[in-house]
């Protein structure tokens, strides 16, 4: 099965997260990883959809068009 996970950057913060994380729980260490991973992706999507909500209505608000 493929690894899941956070990758780039992300992954090497995540790693020793992970780690400890791992140590401290008894958890397997690439299911945390996993999870550290659709955190990530979660934060990232809302500050997507924040800044698509943010445009949608700085354009609704904006000046009227002249005709």
């Amino acid at each position: 099965m493929a690894q899941a996970g956070p990758t780039g950057s992300t992954k090497n913060t995540a790693e020793p997260v992970s780690r400890s994380i791992a140590h401290w729980t008894g958890g397997p260490e690439a299911q945390i990883l996993a999870l550290i991973g659709a955190a990530v992706l979660a934060i990232t999507l809302i500050d997507f959809l924040r800044t698509v909500d943010a445009v949608i209505t700085a354009g609704r608000t904006g000046p009227p068009a002249s005709q």
